[in-house]
């Protein structure tokens, strides 16, 4: 069960007046909701606004951000103004704007955590814009947000992670530092929507952190500017990890949330970097995430199987390997039936998990050609073998590019992590954006178009809605490469399975 409002709100209190006391020409703004409760609540907290300064023009700008139907907690920027005495400009003021989720909590000390961690951001950018617009004015301005590249996101979450945990012990949380540390390598190994382990870097950090604060806390005067105090901590300690090292975490991160979204053990996403990783630095840091979350990793490693801590090599070759096998299988299933029912059966069951992030081993498009040239073949030929079918299936497997395949899965799997249902014409604007080749294209965009009941992957069903094998007697799309195909492949027992 997620916290209450008022447990929330008591937090955000006590962070709000920690910055206000430290920090006289700056007002957070903290706005706690539930779910679905965004664009009501700002309504509701409308007087509280208002009696900020400068509250009526934070608040208007406010009721026109889009951000009011989103759900996810964040700090959502900076507002700065300023205003003039007699033509001369006054002392800017800072306005900091939070939402927070009480359903994105089930720990108190976690929701405390998040708010010292928000808190850092709005220190920083208040820091940063007084440093780098020291001679501007600002008499009228809107939202200064936080950056979004993700290398300069990972970097500041990492300050501000150094600098919440630091906060937490100085106040009574003991351990809190390494409790962090656990709680952002589990969560690495999981999927869960709308999160991104990989710009949480903080276990890099921990150890540093650990003794760097063991060996400073009797220096921490909790009564005079605290939080001044241990944000100059946290940036001592962030100063020993540069680029490289935030890019390590990505390298380690990235393939690991692909195996959680795909639905493998904690054990084996461990196993995976640390027994088939040729970086050194990922294998370093699946040992200590193991041994931070105290799990006994997986051993056994799958040579035949997609691996996303292996090299691009290694997986072209697995997902070459697989739609082989598919085709081989299907191609004997159909000869044997004297149907290509099973072939565009296959088909549907391979844009599902296309949908799902499975990129390895789809060959839909290869197989709904295969499927039509079998029946091409079916009204033409006295006999037909199994390795004329596979004949066809590999002609048109080899128009789809493993890269091809790849690019679509990543943006598919990314989608998925957004928590965005997607369906066929999901998959059509995605192979126009990449640019990928026209036949997946019009693919796609025959699927979409000829689907009665769209394939959809809802990230809050289980269910499978229609497919492929509601259309496939359709032959729009494979005219043209059916007669392609005659030509190519001979359907004499002499020559069939040659090139």
């Amino acid at each position: 069960m997620s916290l209450d409002l008022a447990g929330i709100d008591h937090n955000c209190n006590v962070v709000r007046r920690q910055m206000e006391d430290e920090f006289r020409n700056l007002s957070p703004i903290f706005l706690v909701h539930k779910s679905g409760e965004r664009e009501r609540t700002l309504v509701e907290k409308r007087n509280m606004i208002l009696a900020k300064p400068f509250g009526r023009k934070i608040y208007d700008y406010l009721t026109m951000t889009k951000e009011t139907d989103q759900d996810s907690s964040m700090f959502l920027g900076t507002v700065i103004n300023q205003n003039k005495w007699m033509g001369v400009p006054l002392k800017k003021h800072y306005s900091a704007i939070f939402y927070i989720n009480a359903d994105d909590f089930y720990h108190d000390e976690n929701a405390k955590h998040f708010l010292y961690h928000m808190a850092w951001h709005a220190l920083q950018a208040v820091e940063k814009i007084s440093a780098q617009y020291a001679k501007t004015n600002f008499y009228q301005t809107g939202l200064i947000k936080p950056p979004s590249d993700r290398l300069e996101r990972a970097k500041n979450n990492l300050m501000a992670d150094i600098f919440g945990a630091v906060m937490m012990e100085t106040q009574g949380h003991k351990d809190y530092i390494q409790h962090l540390a656990k709680k952002r390598s589990a969560e690495t190994l999981k999927a869960t929507p709308n999160f991104f382990p990989e710009v949480f870097p903080y276990p890099i950090a921990y150890e540093a952190s650990k003794l760097v604060y063991g060996d400073l806390k009797s220096n921490i005067d909790n009564k005079s500017k605290l939080m001044k105090q241990v944000m100059d901590l946290s940036s001592e300690i962030s100063l020993t990890y540069g680029d490289e090292s935030i890019q390590q975490w990505l390298d380690f991160s990235k393939p690991a949330q692909e195996m959680a979204w795909q639905g493998y053990s904690e054990d084996k996403i461990l196993g995976q970097a640390i027994y088939t990783s040729k970086e050194t630095f990922v294998r370093a840091l699946a040992y200590q995430i193991a041994e931070l979350i105290d799990i006994e990793t997986d051993s056994t490693s799958d040579l035949n199987s997609y691996n996303p801590f292996n090299n691009n090599e290694h997986n072209a070759r697995v997902h070459k390997v697989t739609c082989d096998e598919t085709g081989q299988r299907l191609a004997n299933i159909a000869v044997l039936q004297t149907s290509a029912e099973m072939i565009f059966k296959e088909a549907e069951k391979l844009n599902r998990k296309l949908l799902d992030g499975h990129g390895c081993g789809w060959c839909s498009h290869a197989l709904y050609i295969t499927a039509h040239s079998f029946e091409h073949m079916i009204t033409t030929q006295d006999s037909i073998s199994a390795d004329q079918v596979f004949e066809a299936f590999q002609k048109a497997l080899n128009k789809t590019s493993w890269d091809d395949v790849r690019k679509l899965s990543g943006y598919l799997h990314q989608l998925r992590r957004k928590n965005v249902d997607t369906d066929y014409n999901t998959l059509v604007a995605l192979s126009a954006k990449m640019k990928a080749p026209e036949h997946l294209q019009e693919y796609f965009r025959l699927c979409a178009k000829n689907v009665k009941s769209p394939l959809v992957h809802d990230n809050n069903s289980n269910t499978d809605k229609g497919g492929l094998e509601q259309f496939m007697k359709d032959p729009n799309l494979v005219k043209r490469e059916i007669k392609a195909l005659n030509k190519d492949v001979s359907y004499t027992s002499e020559d069939s399975g040659e090139d």
